[in-house]
């Protein structure tokens, strides 16, 4: 019995390193609220997803790139190196390092790691808790707890900024 488990473990060990077996591409399933993608999925492809009436998609496939398509409630990231394009983010919260979003409007942001990037055409709050973050957009208000964080105010009509940290600027 042990020997017939045996080759079958060195059978499929060896099946996998030589590349006959095929990983499927990744599904988005649902559990509860939370929209989930699945692995594995190869770093440097992409991934669609369309948003839904209230539901929370959770991204943390590192070096992925996903579209999102329509309004979304609420957009987790936990990961790094993880790119998104979306329309529009009810909530975003993005742990982790050197993620990007590019989206239209994003309704409040929360952003807990270090070299993440947001480019939006408007942000209502964000609180940055990590460390050289860049955020761009016409923005509301701001809260810094982190060091070397820039945020880009593309109105010059910021609302307020407070700021906990070293080195933050507001352009």
């Amino acid at each position: 019995m042990q020997r017939t488990a045996t080759t079958l473990l060195i059978l499929a060990t060896g099946l996998l390193l030589s590349g006959c077996i095929t990983i499927q591409p990744p599904t988005v399933a649902q559990d509860d609220d939370r929209t989930e993608t699945t692995q594995p999925t190869a770093p440097g492809s992409s991934l669609d997803t369309e948003c839904g009436d209230g539901d929370s998609i959770l991204l943390n496939e590192p070096g992925i790139e996903y579209e999102l398509r329509g309004d979304c409630a609420e957009v987790i990231i936990e990961g790094a190196d993880i790119e998104v394009d979306a329309e529009n983010i009810e909530s975003l919260t993005i742990r982790g390092d050197r993620n990007s979003v590019d989206a239209n409007i994003v309704g409040s942001v929360e952003i807990n790691g270090q070299e993440n990037e947001l480019d939006a055409d408007e942000v209502g709050s964000i609180t940055i808790a990590g460390d050289r973050n860049e955020v761009d957009g016409k923005l509301g208000v701001i809260v810094f707890s982190g060091n070397d964080n820039v945020a880009d105010d593309d109105d010059d009509d910021i609302g307020s900024v407070t700021d906990n940290g070293s080195g933050n600027r507001v352009e």
